[in-house]
């Protein structure tokens, strides 16, 4: 909701099936591989699909959606950096902490804050989902929308 209304328009089918799964289980889709599977596609595919309609690699789009969920488990103050840490897969805090900063120049703390998840969907935005990336998301024809057995 965050991100629809900062982009102003509703976002396409076909990305919030590709980043609900991202968004809702951060853990068991931390890589390519594991996030290809439900679609039948491999790491390698998935990269060419993105590849082809000029969008920024999946594993950026995965690494901001696991930032979104870091930041949405940060949010209850009564979670630690420790146990955000462990919810959303890493062996330490420390991993955790540089992880974040590398993947968005933000803190754990800065995304705590309201300001800070504000920051970080801003950047989202502007990285991912410009007009021309939106339309790109358009053509994928269904892939993320179903789930292969």
């Amino acid at each position: 909701a965050d991100l629809v209304q900062t982009v102003g328009r509703g976002l396409p089918r076909e990305f919030r099936g590709f980043s609900r799964r991202i968004f809702e289980s951060p853990v068991r889709y931390s890589t390519l591989n594991s996030l290809g599977a439900p679609f039948g596609l491999s790491a390698g595919a998935l990269k060419a699909r993105f590849r082809r309609r000029g969008l920024p690699s999946p594993y950026q789009h995965l690494s901001w959606f696991r930032l979104l969920a870091a930041s949405r488990v940060l949010s209850d103050p009564s979670e630690t950096i420790l146990s955000a840490s462990y919810r959303m897969g890493f062996a330490s805090d420390g991993n955790f902490c540089r992880w974040v900063s590398s993947a968005s120049g933000l803190t754990p703390t800065d995304l705590r804050e309201w300001n800070g998840r504000l920051l970080l969907i801003v950047r989202m935005a502007e990285r991912f989902l410009s007009a021309e990336h939106l339309d790109a998301w358009e053509s994928f024809s269904g892939v993320f929308l179903r789930e292969v057995a």
